[in-house]
């Protein structure tokens, strides 16, 4: 249902934008924010609502371009078109929040891989079908549904292809 338009208020604890609609929390991968959005729902339970951006009605200033063809249809990257800064800030307050009740750590500088694409040496991949081909992509957030996520620019070179070549043995079999 493409219609349902949110207020994203803040993030939850894996960087999906958090808005409410009536007593349900709503969960929005790759909404950030301050935005106004409407909501592809892929999931509704007894207290939340998960979905995808739909449309950006009201873009948060600070929203960067990305190169990935699958934004807003893989939920893999609830990051995605975040700035490197807000990126590390965020995941820095992870970081802090989760070794609060431990005391003694010194947070270091963060670590970046070099660049927003081409980094991830590791992903789970599951095999979806659309007829009679297979292909190889990942689940929508709080789903079991797979989303075809071919040629994922966050994916390190070699990947994309070896996903590809298992799709065709697995097409041809």
């Amino acid at each position: 249902n493409p219609g349902v338009r949110i207020q994203i208020d803040d993030r939850n604890e894996d960087g999906r934008g958090r808005g409410r609609a009536g007593k349900r929390v709503v969960l929005v991968s790759q909404a950030h924010p301050g935005e106004d959005v409407t909501v592809r729902v892929d999931r509704t339970t007894r207290g939340t609502v998960q979905g995808r951006v739909a449309k950006v009605i009201r873009p948060d200033p600070g929203r960067v371009e990305t190169r990935c063809s699958h934004a807003f249809h893989c939920t893999g990257c609830a990051l995605l078109q975040v700035s490197e800064t807000e990126e590390d800030a965020f995941k820095r307050e992870r970081v802090r929040a989760a070794l609060a009740g431990v005391g003694g750590f010194e947070l270091e500088p963060t670590l970046r891989p070099t660049g927003a694409c081409g980094y991830r040496h590791l992903a789970k991949q599951v095999f979806g079908r659309l007829g009679r081909d297979v292909f190889l992509g990942s689940y929508v957030t709080g789903t079991h549904h797979v989303t075809d996520n071919d040629g994922c620019p966050v994916l390190a070179a070699p990947l994309p292809a070896v996903l590809r070549q298992l799709a065709a043995a697995a097409t041809a079999a």
